[in-house]
């Protein structure tokens, strides 16, 4: 199953890496992707999965000792983080699966999200719509 999750998501995170975001206005967070799309990606990347019958759990937390958050997911024992390259540590990094937490754990301290739930099950319509719109665009790229 982890041989699994990581071709999917090298698949779907490498789609992303060729989409020109410049001819979308909405989504001019992902111009810069990865930095800062961490929260977006996770999202679609968890309901992709989920599409493949993958059951994943979204975990963001805030930074230890620095402003700001992150998200990934989690499968069983293994991070998937689909953006771990905006990080200096991981520069040129373009995902990571990995059952090793010691680099999330010294980073990323307290939970400000963990839900099992996709997107469409637990965000207002606005946001449905916006990820929505953004996952056909992933999947074009992805069917190409």
């Amino acid at each position: 199953m982890i041989a699994d999750i990581q071709g999917l998501t090298e698949e779907f995170v490498s789609a992303i890496s060729k989409i020109d975001f410049t001819q979308y206005n909405y989504y001019m967070n992902f111009r810069n992707f990865p930095r800062g799309c961490c929260g977006d990606t996770c999202d679609l990347l968890q309901y992709f999965l989920f599409q493949k019958g993958i059951l994943t759990t979204y975990i963001a937390k805030h930074r230890i000792g620095k402003q700001g958050t992150h998200a990934w997911l989690e499968y069983e024992d293994y991070i998937i983080d689909p953006t771990i390259g905006q990080f200096p540590t991981y520069i040129g990094v373009k995902y990571e699966v990995t059952n090793n937490k010691s680099w999330h754990d010294k980073n990323f301290g307290v939970n400000i999200a963990v839900r099992t739930l996709t997107y469409k099950d637990e965000f207002n319509s606005m946001s449905i719509i916006r990820l929505d719109s953004l996952y056909k665009i992933i999947l074009e790229q992805m069917n190409r």
